[in-house]
């Protein structure tokens, strides 16, 4: 499985081979995404591959650029607070329409 793959289906395939219990599989899928996992007292630490920390970065610059200025923009998104009805007749076709 190539990076891009990986970021696409990465946890379906994990998923699918917990499920059948393929466990040198998910310690492929884990290993490439992970240098180092390491249980201490319960927490887990863990180190990326260069490759899947530039990826975690991207992710994340992405997701904080998209949420920083949400309540700007969504004071400026126009939703009219009532719906009016509205009758309009089709010069052309002679029809009426509501809206």
């Amino acid at each position: 499985m190539n990076l891009h793959e990986l970021t696409l289906h990465g946890k379906e395939a994990y998923l699918v081979a917990k499920k059948k219990n393929l466990i040198d599989k998910k310690r492929e899928l884990l290993n490439l995404v992970f240098d180092s996992l390491t249980l201490d007292e319960g927490k887990l630490h863990y180190q990326y591959t260069k490759a899947s920390h530039v990826i975690a970065t991207l992710h994340e610059a992405s997701n904080r650029s998209k949420t920083a200025d949400l309540a700007q923009i969504l004071k400026k998104i126009f939703e009219p607070q009532k719906l009016h009805k509205l009758q309009i007749k089709g010069a052309s076709f002679g029809s009426n329409c509501t809206v």
